[in-house]
């Protein structure tokens, strides 16, 4: 009796802990499309930045529609992962391809705006590239309570509750 006790146990165990190894597999894969793109994302906004002081529009057009495509590459990366069949993984993998469109969305809309042949044409795009930046602070919000829940469900433990594992 003891024996069998011990065999379920140990197997229990075995389980969980692929589980956890899954989970954190998959978090780190979702993560890295983040990753890879940061040094892109700060260069670009860099040149975006000295484009618009300079009123450079066209640049502005190609230093968007570029990182559109960047982030696009990594929307398709992610969609093409495997779900593991774990707990909170289809959560957590929506979560973080809203982020993904949510930037993309910021830089269709630098795309636009250095397409733009008015100035009236030129201020509603700032104006959506404002609209776009004050929900910022909200899917980021999203992206991490969906990774929380997902490490909680699965037994792995992030940094701290602002950085992401």
């Amino acid at each position: 009796m003891l024996r069998n006790s011990l065999l379920v146990l140990l197997l229990a165990l075995t389980l969980i802990s692929c589980k956890t190894k899954i989970a954190l597999n998959f978090n780190q894969e979702v993560v890295n499309k983040e990753q890879i793109l940061l040094p892109d994302i700060t260069l670009t906004e860099e040149k975006i930045g000295k484009y618009f002081k300079h009123q450079q529009y066209d640049s502005i057009s190609i230093a968007g529609e570029k990182m559109a495509q960047k982030i696009q590459k990594a929307i398709d990366e992610i969609k093409a992962l495997h779900t593991p069949d774990i707990a909170e993984a289809e959560n957590f993998k929506a979560a973080y391809l809203r982020y993904f469109l949510f930037m993309k969305s910021a830089y269709t809309t630098y795309e636009s705006y250095g397409k733009e042949t008015t100035d009236e044409g030129r201020n509603l795009k700032v104006e959506e590239l404002q609209t776009i930046v004050s929900r910022r602070q909200t899917i980021t919000k999203e992206v991490l309570s969906a990774q929380k829940k997902f490490a909680v469900a699965n037994g792995l433990k992030l940094e701290s509750d602002n950085t992401k594992k």
